[in-house]
């Protein structure tokens, strides 16, 4: 008998659901609800998606991303000015100076700089060595850059 007011509720006449509040068993109906519709329908939010038809030309892309960076082996040889050239600009070569590449550093370099374009980096360059270039030594603006650095952009 119920000291409220003598009704017994309507939960409390079965004796298992009467142990479980009203909340609770929502819940768990929900829950049991849940698991039975993913099991059944898990399958329907799970679509198939053809290869796109460019597929091989994709997958070559990402092995040339992992490539090392270059130029074409003949870059060299087809670039003969710089796009940012400006036009009078003589040769110029910078003497004696620490030139960072990326790959080595050296002390006391030279970087011969013609058309805009950098034609040489290392050690000294003798005249003949600049006639082999195509260079008169004569007409080579020099710097002494007394160690400064020089370091790629």
């Amino acid at each position: 008998m119920n000291p409220v007011g003598g009704v017994q509720p309507v939960w409390g006449r079965f004796s298992a659901l009467s142990r479980i509040p009203p909340l609770s068993a929502g819940f768990i109906l929900l829950t049991l609800g849940l698991a039975l519709y993913s099991r059944n329908y898990a399958h329907s939010f799970v679509t198939h998606v053809p290869a796109p038809y460019n597929a091989a030309a994709i997958l070559a892309q990402c092995s040339a991303i992992s490539a090392k960076i270059a130029p074409a082996p003949d870059f060299a040889n087809r670039r003969l000015v710089s796009d940012r050239f400006v036009q009078g600009t003589g040769v110029v070569l910078i003497k004696n100076a620490t030139l960072w590449t990326g790959d080595e550093i050296i002390e006391g370099g030279n970087l011969l700089l013609a058309n805009g374009l950098i034609k040489h980096v290392g050690g000294p360059l003798s005249v003949q060595q600049l006639a082999s270039l195509g260079y008169n030594d004569i007409d080579i603006r020099k710097l002494d850059a007394v160690g400064s650095w020089i370091t790629p952009a």
